[in-house]
């Protein structure tokens, strides 16, 4: 790991920090193992001054818990992402695929909306727009 995260982490400081939570941890709980939820528990009740104490522990925590556990969210998105921007499509705005992928993504929830709803919220938002559209009624 510490290869990975070259100069993110002091080596010698986190070991030393990690033993001495370790020791904590055998201190109070007789050598039962900790969960990380028990420990980032701890972590989180820490004073300012003794997470400056581990602060390298902190940093690896808050690394762990930002942590995808798997990369399967963001290979979804690569591969939805594929299918829609064809090459008719290349030339989009960053802010248009983006918001193009959402709706991609949560099919399930679009299709749940109604959008005779949508569609007369949006008309009711100007009195130019109710003249043009008037309203909108389920077929």
């Amino acid at each position: 790991m510490m290869s990975f995260y070259k100069d993110d982490f002091n080596p010698a400081e986190l070991s030393v920090q990690l033993t001495n939570l370790g020791t904590w941890f055998s201190n109070e709980k007789q050598a039962v193992k900790v969960s990380l939820p028990e420990c980032l528990q701890y972590l989180r009740s820490l004073s300012s001054s003794q997470k400056s104490f581990y602060s390298e522990v902190v940093r690896l925590a808050r690394l762990i818990v930002v942590m995808p556990a798997t990369n399967a969210v963001s290979e979804r998105c690569f591969s939805a992402m594929r299918r829609l921007k064809t090459y008719l499509r290349s030339t989009m705005q960053q802010s248009r695929l983006n918001h193009i992928m959402l709706l991609h993504i949560h099919k399930q929830k679009l299709d749940q909306l109604n959008l005779d709803d949508i569609a007369n919220e949006f008309v009711r938002e100007s009195e130019h727009r109710a003249r043009i559209f008037g309203t909108f009624s389920a077929s």
